[in-house]
């Protein structure tokens, strides 16, 4: 949800906020299939928010960092859970 400037209710940039997660994604992409399983199992300790400052510093070093929604940790939903 956005207010009448474009921006979340924690006053991030939509348009800044979705450029990140598309170049976090376009960076993923180009990782093996096994450092994304090894990482998609662990959750490092410096996990970046999806932000522009956030995606840049996640990519200095995919492999020590986190970036919440591309590589943190999947976990399982519980039973009846969508």
């Amino acid at each position: 949800m956005t207010n009448k400037n474009g921006r979340t209710k924690t006053g991030k940039s939509v348009k800044g906020v979705a450029k990140a997660s598309h170049t976090a994604k376009q960076i993923q992409a180009k990782r093996t299939k096994r450092a994304k399983t090894v990482d998609s199992l662990k959750t490092a300790k410096k996990t970046y928010p999806m932000t522009p400052s956030g995606v840049e510093k996640w990519k200095k070093n995919p492999r020590r960092s986190d970036l919440e929604g591309i590589d943190t940790k999947k976990t399982k939903k519980s039973r009846g859970e969508k």
